[in-house]
């Protein structure tokens, strides 16, 4: 009975939890929709479709998070080491730049009232004129949050880390809250640059991918050509669903990481190399960009 309650729960809190997190969505847009500084005033097409495609994105986001968090991948990431990594792929590379992509953080301010936000807004500059500021600016920049994302990424894979994560439920839910967190911020200075004000032009995004999807390579290299099984909970399991050894079920994941795990970082890369390949010009305001400077 017990062991039926703790798989129910097991299943049932990330059902509970983007549950929460659709409805917040669902009611603060219709909050900033039907406000003055909403999209309520605004009449064109171009708004129109780019908060259609916000919505879709985060919609999708939340999709992702539900395939990865919930049914057969939750239920074998304890016995497959591969099912476990596709669990952090699809949170790292799907829900992360999907959720980014629908820029959450542009909805934020209309949420405060006019005198509520000056008062933030004079909060914010005198913490970034002070040193806490300074070491905000350095860990907020792209550099710094390139090395958050994969120095977390290759921190939690150190075999005493993740064997940890594996045998505690928290640490485990910290574990992926830290993949989705920093991956949003990751792929915000790609997507959303107005609002995390990045400073990277089309080659040095292009950079900045193809250097997070090197590092994935890196891990898999080690992953694949490991002579034993690193992680002691999967070394330890008498028996795998498909009759497969530890070492195998360990290379499966590092193929996980190489290929599907890539997919994402290349195909972006690959559109901002084309994008700066094709653009002679200073490239004309994007009708989102049009359409959020019609909002203000």
């Amino acid at each position: 009975m017990l062991g039926f309650l703790m798989a129910y729960l097991r299943f049932s809190q990330p059902l509970i939890l983007l549950g929460v997190i659709a409805v917040s969505y669902a009611v603060i847009q219709r909050s900033v929709r039907s406000s003055p500084l909403g999209i309520g005033g605004v009449t064109s097409r171009a708004s129109a479709r780019t908060h259609r495609r916000r919505d879709a994105c985060f919609a999708g986001g939340l999709l992702a998070m539900l395939v990865a968090l919930t049914g057969p991948i939750e239920q074998y990431a304890d016995q497959l080491f591969w099912v476990h990594m596709t669990q952090h792929v699809l949170l790292l590379t799907v829900a992360a730049p999907l959720l980014a992509l629908s820029a959450p953080g542009h909805f934020a301010p209309r949420l405060l009232k006019a005198d509520t936000r000056r008062r933030a807004v004079a909060s914010w500059r005198r913490v970034t004129q002070s040193e806490t500021g300074k070491v905000l600016a350095v860990v907020s920049a792209p550099g710094g949050i390139w090395l958050l994302f994969n120095g977390n990424l290759l921190a939690f894979h150190i075999p005493l880390l993740y064997n940890a994560t594996l045998r505690n439920a928290w640490l485990h839910e910290l574990e992926h809250l830290l993949f989705l967190g920093l991956g949003v911020w990751f792929w915000a200075q790609i997507f959303d640059p107005r609002r995390v004000h990045a400073r990277l032009n089309d080659v040095e995004r292009a950079i900045y991918l193809v250097g997070a999807a090197a590092v994935g390579w890196a891990l898999a290299i080690v992953l694949t050509f490991a002579p034993n099984a690193l992680y002691t909970p999967y070394a330890e399991l008498g028996s795998r669903p498909g009759g497969i050894s530890a070492l195998v079920d360990q290379q499966l994941a590092a193929g996980i990481m190489l290929v599907p795990g890539s997919i994402t970082f290349l195909m972006v890369a690959g559109v901002a190399l084309v994008r700066w390949l094709t653009t002679d010009e200073p490239q004309p305001a994007s009708a989102e960009a049009t359409a959020i400077k019609g909002e203000q």
